[in-house]
Order: structure tokens, then C-alpha cells, then sequence
């Protein structure tokens, strides 16, 4: 059973693929985070493994897609920034070491299954020495040997890697289908479902951890009200806070970055406002506050602003120092003109 939601056209190449014995070799899977990549990546490492019980494949129910789905098969590995960290500070590239194990354990024979499956989640981080130590393998592919990548930022990934992999993109759901999905499926109120559905962006994996985890909306209001809070405050509460955001990325570049794409929503609603369109706002419950900054912000001031947080991203992606970083970003925050009237 595949278990990805709304990407049917990809599970229609990975079928097809299947049934006519012809899957490449190695894939490259494409798509915003949450949008489904892991999922359909480890489906795919079941259905080249499964004893099927009944007519699907995967099935589900034999013991291969039960080990993998559990994560304790032994010819299905994962590898990313979260692997081999044992509560210290998460890694921030793929390494060589990685690669080496790899290509080391790719030459093998299956020892429970009928092919090994490496998975790279975050693909876009392997170091240079990684990705040519990849490269290799790439050219010379093993038999019975599945490498499949995933990337959310495609264009920082070697040419030479990405040519040699077949691309499936996975694209955001419409916000429509996700609510639907959530109110169906998941029995979710219909008002919560369509809130859900509208921060998601398009990616159900968000709307699924958010219904499971109230904290993905409390961190998502504690950094949103620490945002605004920094648009009237002085140079040392701004640097403060970009110290904060500094120390959270030494420990976890995934939960900082987080917090860089929150503000992006927040100003990327000020300037829909900005141009009248106020039902396409991501933050509804936060529309008062933007109606009022909106009248304080220039167009120009919003979108310049815009474009430093999507720097600091791009610099923090180089392996930039993070807090200088931050303390750049925090000065590029725009001035502001008088408080509207009440």
C-alpha cells in the first residue's frame, strides 16, 4: 500500500517502473518539506522487498514491509543529519565517512531482502568530498542496489549527482484537498482542518505533525509574537535574540531555519495586505497585527526585508558564521513610520 497522499503521479512512475522491472537504479525525489519524500522513499524500499500477501505491492503485512516500516531492516538504511547524533548538537553535513560506509555496504548481497536501499534524506548537505565519493558509486551502480536522494533545495546539489538520478518531483496538495483529507480521514473539525490546511502551505506531512504535536503551533506563536516584538525594540534585544537563534542552530540547523521560514510567512502576509488581498493570508489569526504594520511598512521596505531573510537562509546554507548572520539580518529590519490611529 503506498501511503503517500496526493502525489499520484509519482506513485504512476514508481508502478510503472515496477511492474515493467525497469526502476532506475538511483532517484531523486524533489518537493518542499513534509511534502512526503520519506514516505515515498521508504514505500518504494518495500515494494522492491516485499513478499506480497494478497495482490498489492507494497503490501504492507509481509514481514519485509513491516521491518522497514519499523525501521529495524537491515538492508534499508537512512542517512542524515539526525543519524549517529546521540543528544549533542545535530550534524550540519553529510560526510565522506557516510558516503565511504555506503559504497562499502553497497557491494554486498542483501542479508534479509531482495536489495539494499540507501536513503539520503537532506541530500543538498553532503559535503563536496561526500558527493564525489557518491558520484562514483553513481557511475558504477551495485547490483541490487536501490540510492535514493531527497532534497528540498535541488539546485545545491552537484549537476553531476542530479543528472545521474531519475527526478520525481513532489508537489505542495492544494489547500482544498488537505483539508478535506484531515476532516475525512482524520476526523478533524471542519474550521481546524481548513486552519491547518492554510499554514501547511501544501505539504500534509506539517498538517499531520501539527495535529499530533501541539507544539508545532505553539512554537510556530511563540516565534511569530517574538517577531513583531523585535519590530519596536532596540539594537540589544535584537541582538540578543539573534544570539538565541545563533545557539538554537548549533543545536538543531533544522528548528533555526524553522523559525527564518515562520517570519518569511509573516512578512510574505504583510505584503499580500499590503496589495489588498487579505483572504490569501497564511496567518489569519494574526490579522489585526498585520492590518497595523501593513499601514507602517512600505512595499519596498517589506519586499527589501524579504529578501535579507532569504539571504541569511542562502548564508546560513554556506556554513556563514550563524550569529553574525542573525546580527546582519536583525539590522536589516526596516525602520517604521508613525503608529496608526486608534
Amino acid at each position: 500500500m503506498w501511503q503517500v497522499i496526493g502525489q499520484d503521479h509519482a506513485i504512476r512512475q514508481l508502478k510503472a517502473g515496477l511492474e515493467l522491472d525497469r526502476l532506475s537504479h538511483a532517484y531523486l525525489l524533489v518537493g518542499p518539506p513534509h511534502v512526503g519524500k520519506r514516505t515515498l522513499a521508504l514505500n518504494l524500499a518495500q515494494a522492491v522487498n516485499c513478499t506480497p500477501e494478497g495482490d498489492t505491492v507494497p503490501c504492507g503485512q509481509c514481514s519485509q514491509c513491516r521491518r522497514i516500516a519499523a525501521g529495524h531492516h537491515a538492508d534499508v538504511r537512512v542517512i542524515g543529519l539526525d543519524q549517529g547524533n546521540s543528544g549533542g548538537p545535530q550534524r550540519r553535513e553529510i560526510s565522506i565517512d557516510d558516503i565511504r560506509t555506503v559504497s562499502g555496504q553497497a557491494h554486498l548481497k542483501p542479508y534479509e531482502g531482495a536489495c539494499r536501499v540507501y536513503i539520503f534524506e537532506d541530500a543538498e548537505t553532503m559535503s563536496e568530498e561526500a558527493a564525489n565519493a557518491l558520484l562514483k558509486t553513481l557511475e558504477e551502480p551495485p547490483p541490487q542496489t536501490l540510492l535514493i536522494l531527497l532534497t528540498s533545495q535541488e539546485d545545491r546539489l552537484l549537476p553531476t549527482i542530479s543528472s545521474r538520478c531519475r527526478r520525481i518531483e513532489l508537489r505542495p496538495m492544494p489547500q482544498e484537498e488537505i483539508a478535506s483529507y484531515l476532516e475525512k480521514s482524520r476526523s478533524v473539525e471542519k474550521g481546524d482542518a481548513e486552519r491547518l490546511a492554510r499554514l501547511s502551505r501544501g505539504s500534509l506531512g506539517w498538517a499531520l505533525l501539527a495535529l499530533q504535536d501541539s507544539l508545532v503551533l505553539e512554537r510556530r506563536k511563540s516565534e511569530l509574537d517574538r517577531l513583531i516584538g523585535l519590530l519596536d525594540a532596540h539594537i540589544e534585544q535584537r541582538f540578543h535574540a539573534a544570539s538565541d537563534i545563533a545557539s538554537l542552530y548549533y543545536r538543531d540547523r533544522s528548528e533555526a531555519m524553522e523559525v527564518l521560514d515562520i517570519w518569511l510567512t509573516w512578512w510574505r502576509d504583510l505584503l499580500v495586505m499590503r496589495e489588498g488581498a487579505e483572504d490569501s493570508v497564511y496567518n489569519q489569526d494574526y490579522i489585526d497585527s498585520l492590518q497595523q504594520w501593513s499601514l507602517r511598512y512600505s512595499s519596498r521596505q517589506i519586499t527589501d526585508f524579504i529578501g535579507a531573510v532569504l539571504s541569511t537562509l542562502k548564508a546560513l546554507d554556506h556554513n556563514v558564521n550563524p550569529r553574525l548572520s542573525m546580527e546582519v539580518l536583525m539590522l536589516a529590519i526596516p525602520g517604521v513610520g508613525p503608529r496608526p490611529q486608534e
